[in-house]
């Protein structure tokens, strides 16, 4: 019996509105057997299966996934493909990818929850209001996750779904709904994963597993931190702001030995860059100049780790930890900050260290693409 008939089952009976207990009795079953299949804990006996399909009004074929295991390989085939366009940044292609699959596997969960990502953030890249491409799709989206939240069978993707409703709805001025969500649907203390549990009460104390569990929680507690902190800065203005977001630069610095900043560094260089504009706005190019060259030297950094490929960290609180970077090229941030500075001669930016350091990097990004 292969592994697709238990979800099937269980979509089949959703999707008909019938009760484990009707559809037992339907069959001469106990409730229990039902419950079974559908956890994949069993499979109904081969005498069963024309019934089955016959009361569900499917072919055995559909009961039983043979079309399920052909369609598999082929969103397989699908998402690598997604994965090699993101990895060498065409965007265009990638997104345009997502939506060919998403026409094909309307059913498939990794499927919306990439379709619904491309409709939150991406369909108008530039937009200067941040929150505009989600509201423009607000009805699609929030339908989108809904059926995600009730349906989706992975309790991660199930948050996720949640978690975009509850922006989605604040994005839309519908903040008492979001606050719902996130008060009926997410985890009220975010330590509760199974990752900690298994880590702090399951696996044997001091075992190799548990070591590597450990550090691999660090590692993500440690960018969860940086994250509060940069948005925790985005309600600061001036040096208020300046100084926030340079603690988050200190808390990399501490926490990772020796640079060894892994997955951070595009974080870390975008928030050393953020500063460098800062200061720009503030007219102190001394300091802005200092911090748009780390952000970029950061920027430059993860780029190599790019073509290391599987990168392992050696810091003491995260030794071992292994982690695959995305393709991101260094000009993608000399662009953004570009971008933000107006940075051209005819826009009035004529400081010669600012235009030498661009060029500087600028013609270290060129040779990456």
């Amino acid at each position: 019996m292969n592994i697709y008939i238990s979800e099937n089952i269980r979509r089949l009976r959703r999707e008909r509105d019938l009760t484990q207990e009707r559809l037992a009795e339907h069959l001469g079953v106990t409730t229990s057997a039902v419950s079974k299949w559908e956890r994949g804990e069993a499979y109904p006996d081969i005498g069963l299966i024309l019934p089955l399909a016959g009361y569900f009004g499917v072919t055995t074929d559909e009961l039983l996934g043979v079309d399920k295991a052909r369609d598999e390989a082929r969103i397989e085939a699908y998402l690598a493909e997604y994965h090699r366009l993101s990895s060498i940044g065409r965007d265009t292609e990638k997104w345009a990818l997502i939506d060919a699959l998403y026409d094909e596997f309307p059913n498939d969960w990794r499927v919306i929850d990439l379709y619904s990502g491309r409709l939150m953030w991406e369909l108008l890249p530039g937009d200067e209001d941040g929150w505009q491409c989600l509201r423009d799709n607000q009805d699609k989206i929030i339908a989108l996750c809904k059926r995600g939240i009730e349906e989706c069978p992975d309790i991660g993707m199930r948050l996720e779904f949640a978690q975009s409703l509850a922006i989605c709805y604040s994005a839309t001025d519908r903040r008492e709904d979001a606050i719902a969500v996130v008060r009926k649907h997410l985890p009220e203390n975010p330590r509760c994963t199974q990752a900690e549990t298994l880590a702090n009460w399951v696996l044997e104390s001091g075992s190799p597993e548990q070591v590597k569990l450990k550090r691999t929680i660090h590692n993500d507690h440690a960018y969860e931190i940086i994250w509060r902190i940069r948005h925790r800065a985005d309600s600061e203005k001036g040096l208020a702001r300046i100084r926030l977001l340079d603690k988050a630069l200190q808390f990399a610095e501490i926490f990772w030995d020796d640079g060894d900043y892994g997955s951070a560094a595009w974080d870390l260089g975008t928030i050393a860059c953020d500063i460098g504009l800062h200061y720009y706005r503030l007219g102190d190019t001394e300091n802005a100049l200092n911090y748009f060259e780390r952000g970029f030297e950061l920027s430059r950094y993860y780029d190599e780790l790019w073509s290391v490929g599987v990168f392992t960290h050696t810091s003491a609180l995260v030794a071992g930890v292994e982690w695959q970077p995305q393709r991101i090229n260094t000009s993608d941030q000399l662009n953004r900050v570009g971008s933000e500075l107006e940075y051209t001669k005819q826009y009035g930016v004529t400081d010669e260290r600012i235009l030498s350091l661009f060029e500087r990097y600028r013609e270290y990004a060129g040779t990456r693409k």
